[in-house]
């Protein structure tokens, strides 16, 4: 007779051996998550996109997090997103339910996993669950949720349970099945190579350690087994990025290059910051720093784990104390981007920029995460069991209760590491709250689930949306504007839908006119009349720079009469000329080609007959004086203000770095360099001891707005004051003469008076240089001017077959550009009457196609690197199929035998 199992048996194993804890923790931790007001309660495109290979530019409404950049995350992490939440949807589970609860089972299987993994090395279950409680409240778990990097999610939440299986391959003689299951969820979690490398040396110095049944070369048998598994379960994405071509992610492939890079990042990174007194970290710099410290944090992790498993294994080391030894390593690790931390680095270092740049850290915060988390379950775990004082085990019980609670504590509130206070989803109720002290603090914090807090006055926070309206060149809409009247444009949309939304104004009007598809898939394909985009071509960034349309209507520099006149038309390998009358027209520069290289290209606005521009039109307009002088000068003539000015990015108490600011202020976007940005009134005073003295001639580059304001500018004997109110958002250059340096004045004095100001290069161009480089504009100006005249082309329909193919009818009697709003990639092809068009890159992202005569057919659009993503899915499923299938033969030959 069974048995019978009461209900008290029943929750003493819930809350000691399995998940009760943690699923209350998790719940209680997201009991105040407040959704994405741009997905919340919207109907969505849910697919299940198991047979389609990502394209470089997510079209999933997570296209706003920064899964979707074409690396190997963009591909997989974006997939997997799509994956799940297209299953919710799937399921008819609307976004609100469904992302709770999948963040309430990722926390839940962190902790848990970490849990089960210390009882199987037999750690008291109370140890076991402090430790479980420790790694699922760690910042680095909440860090991904507000991100929405699914990819790393599923990583930090399945490595316990990867090391759990692991330990009973190696423990086990029938070990196949669990080989499988271990390198399916290696393969799920680590296509990101810090956490591939990371996790799979994990394995590798378990396998070094004493302690297991099996020889060593058995154990390094079956980690080679697991480790082929995770890469059969990833062959479709290996084979998409071989045929892509190798790029910085796929060179990071092996163990080699990373240590590689781990090496070459020291020099770069930590010795030019702290030796060559760079506390100053420009953005081009940091953003080169990034990458390079990401790879050297986790190649210093990995060679000092690889270094102690090999001590280990010749010296007989257990697991337990490995772990002890790399304990204190991995703590400092964690808590060294800590913001708190600034002064010492002042101290040791002169500079308390460090801070800035050990927040990239996180991939090794994940690992230390992890083994702080054995640690503290493992070692009390063993003092607990070798001690027999009573009052020494309460001593212990209370210590641990200090080491969890105060991790704990201060990672729900949100203050642990140096994203806690903006990232933790755990302080969504606390920055909601903040909003209502937002008078008082001058600041208000929008948790929006885009990875930034946005703030009243800098507008900050981003995603990758910004990042997109910046490259196509779109104004930033005013306050009061509407996109409702706007064409149905993504950028303006989108823009708009946030500006209203940080003002705290509905923003239903948007999402009722217009699907929610509309807004967040860029899947739509447009043909625009225009040429190839300034960035693009050297020979036109040489003499000429964007302008939108708007600014040329209401300049009084530009007039109807100006283009009565005949264009002519000179068509490369043709002798003959062609000529058009235009009524609108603004002129490329001589002797260019299209990236095609078989014609000679302009921009022209096709509306003869009509007085009005097109709207947001890509144009070109002479640079002035000016913008060429600045654009010949040497780098060394540059002024990098940013230098001078505080890191901490807060407008709002002075003079600061604008490094980041085009995230959120697309207006900003023109400048390649950074700029320093204020929005109180402030001196910054610079002294240019290393310039020698003598004449100069002194020009900037300073911010107009509608919000602008007073600036005083003085450099050595001479001084300036620049009204920088507008109606237009622009950058100007404003110049100064006969600027004498010498011994005693050598001071650079920027002044904010009154009003919202920015200010990017200055630049002192000794009396030298000055003839020489008006010599080079006089020659610049020279240039002729050849013209190719381009007509719209109307697109009659489209539609969306599958995420990597579209189709398209066009019609058009004249040459045309058609225009596929999907990030720039070589492999979307464009098929259309037994053609094979490769595209161009117009506007800094999108994706040209050139069609050079009159059509009338419909075409598609395909990314040809689908097949390899098919046959990879099919490679995998045989992988996964053939240990099952010889199981299962085996199996029965003994059973006949």
């Amino acid at each position: 007779m069974p048995r019978s199992i009461s209900i008290k048996q029943i929750l003493k194993y819930l809350f000691t051996e399995g998940p009760g804890v943690f699923i209350i923790l998790a719940v209680w931790s997201l009991r105040q998550v407040i959704a994405n007001p741009f997905i919340l309660g919207q109907k969505f495109d849910w697919y299940l996109p198991l047979f389609n290979l990502r394209p470089l530019f997510s079209t999933s409404f997570y296209s706003w997090s920064v899964e979707n950049t074409g690396s190997p995350v963009g591909y997989y992490s974006a997939w997997i997103g799509d994956f799940l939440f297209g299953l919710g949807g799937w399921l008819g589970i609307s976004p609100n339910i469904f992302i709770p609860l999948f963040l309430i089972f990722i926390l839940t299987l962190a902790g848990w996993g970490m849990h089960r993994l210390l009882r199987f090395v037999h750690v008291p279950w109370f140890f076991a669950l402090l430790a479980g409680i420790f790694y699922m409240s760690s910042p680095v778990v909440y860090i991904r949720i507000i991100i929405g990097f699914t990819l790393w999610l599923l990583a930090y939440a399945l490595a316990p349970l990867i090391l759990l299986l692991y330990l009973k391959i190696i423990h086990e003689k029938d070990w196949l099945v669990h080989a499988l299951w271990t390198g399916l969820l290696l393969g799920v979690a680590t296509v990101q190579i810090q956490f591939f490398l990371m996790i799979s040396f994990m394995l590798l110095i378990v396998a070094f350690t004493k302690g297991y049944g099996f020889r060593l070369r058995e154990r390094l048998k079956r980690f080679f087994v697991v480790i082929a598994f995770s890469l059969v379960f990833e062959l479709p994405w290996l084979l998409v990025l071989f045929f892509r071509g190798l790029s910085t992610e796929v060179s990071t492939l092996s163990a080699g290059s990373a240590v590689y890079k781990s090496v070459t990042a020291l020099p770069h990174s930590f010795l030019r910051t702290l030796f060559l007194n760079e506390h100053h970290i420009t953005y081009e710099y940091f953003d080169v720093v990034n990458h390079q410290l990401l790879f050297f944090w986790a190649g210093l992790t990995l060679v000092l784990l690889l270094a102690l498993g090999t001590v280990a294994f010749w010296r007989k080391i257990s697991f337990r104390w490995l772990i002890l030894i790399v304990a204190p390593v991995s703590f400092l690790i964690t808590i060294l981007p800590h913001p708190h931390f600034a002064w010492l680095y002042q101290y040791l270092f002169n500079t308390s920029k460090l801070v800035n740049i050990f927040r990239e850290v996180y991939h090794a915060q994940f690992l230390s995460s992890f083994i702080y988390a054995v640690a503290i379950g493992s070692v009390t775990g063993a003092w607990w069991r070798a001690i027999k004082k009573i009052s020494a085990k309460i001593a212990i019980i209370l210590v641990s209760f200090a080491l969890v609670g105060l991790f704990c504590h201060v990672s729900l509130k949100g203050d642990f590491g140096s994203f806690g206070s903006k990232f933790d989803i755990i302080a969504y109720r606390r920055l909601w709250l903040k909003n209502q002290q937002s008078k008082q603090e001058n600041r208000v914090w929008y948790p929006l689930g885009l990875g930034f807090v946005q703030d009243k006055n800098d507008n900050s926070g981003a995603s990758n949306g910004d990042v997109i309206a910046r490259s196509i060149n779109q104004p930033f809409l005013d306050e009061g504007s509407s996109v409702l009247n706007q064409p149905n444009n993504l950028t303006n949309i989108r823009n708009t839908m946030l500006h209203d939304f940080m003002l705290q104004k509905p923003i239903d009007g948007y999402l009722s006119k217009l699907s929610v598809n509309q807004i967040i898939e860029r899947r739509d394909l447009v043909s625009l009349n225009l040429g190839v985009i300034a960035e693009n071509n050297q020979e036109i960034k040489k003499y000429w720079q964007p302008k939108s349309a708007a600014s040329v209507i209401n300049s009084k520099d530009w007039s109807v009469d100006e283009f009565s006149k005949n264009i002519t038309i000179y068509q490369k390998n043709k002798p003959s000329e062609i000529i058009y009358p235009a009524t609108k027209a603004v002129l490329s520069s001589g002797n260019l080609t299209d990236l095609s290289g078989n014609r000679i290209v302009v921009f022209l606005a096709d509306n003869q007959g009509d007085k009005k521009l097109i709207d947001n039109l890509p144009l070109l307009e002479p640079k002035s004086d000016l913008d060429l002088m600045a654009s010949l000068v040497s780098n060394a003539d540059i002024i990098n203000l940013t230098k001078f000015t505080d890191q901490n990015e807060k407008a709002t108490e002075g003079w600061s770095q604008g490094r980041f600011s085009w995230w959120y202020r697309p207006e900003f976007s023109s400048p390649i360099r950074p700029f320093i940005v204020t929005r109180r009134e402030d001196n910054l005073k610079i002294s240019l001891s290393e310039k020698s003295s003598g004449y100069y001639q002194t020009i900037i580059k300073v911010w107009h707005s509608p919000k602008g304001g007073l600036l005083s500018l003085g450099v050595g004997d001479q001084s300036l004051q620049i009204d920088t109110t507008s109606d237009r958002y622009e950058w100007r250059w404003h110049k100064i003469d006969d600027v004498v340096l010498s011994k005693e004045n050598k001071d650079i004095e920027i002044n904010n008076i009154f009003g919202e100001q920015a200010v990017g290069e200055l630049i002192l161009l000794p009396e030298r240089q000055i003839s020489q480089i008006d010599s080079q504009i006089i020659k610049i100006k020279n240039n002729n001017l050849k013209i190719k005249y381009f007509s719209s082309a109307k697109v009659s329909s489209t539609k969306r077959i599958s995420p990597t193919r579209h189709q398209v009818s066009i019609t058009s009697n004249k040459p045309f550009l058609l225009v596929f709003a999907e990030k720039y990639d070589p492999h979307w092809i464009l098929k259309i009457n037994g053609q094979k068009i490769q595209p161009i890159i117009v506007n800094g992202w999108a994706n040209g196609y050139w069609i050079d005569k009159p059509i009338n057919a419909t075409g598609k659009i395909v990314y040809t690197l689908q097949i390899w993503y098919l046959i990879g899915l099919i490679l995998a499923a045989l992988g996964v199929c053939a240990p099952i299938v010889v199981k299962i033969i085996l199996k029965r030959r003994l059973k006949s035998a």
